[in-house]
């Protein structure tokens, strides 16, 4: 079954979207030979808890076997 959204159900998600595409440029602009996963993990992280965020259950972020080393 669809549950429908509520105007504030829907007003929250925009938020949360504006809070994830300004945490998606902030990461952009991180990006340059040399730094590490963990750097750009750290700031994220860091901008959760500057919007009043808690650590979140899960990673932040997602890494692999061609993540770059350490």
């Amino acid at each position: 079954m669809v549950t429908l959204k509520s105007a504030a159900e829907i007003e929250e998600m925009k938020i949360a979207g504006q809070f994830v595409a300004a945490c998606h440029k902030r990461v952009a602009e991180m990006i340059c030979p040399g730094i590490t996963t963990q750097e750009i993990n750290d700031e994220v992280e860091r901008l959760i808890a500057k919007a009043g965020g808690g650590p979140p259950p899960w990673a932040t972020m997602a890494t692999g076997m061609q993540r770059a080393l350490p």
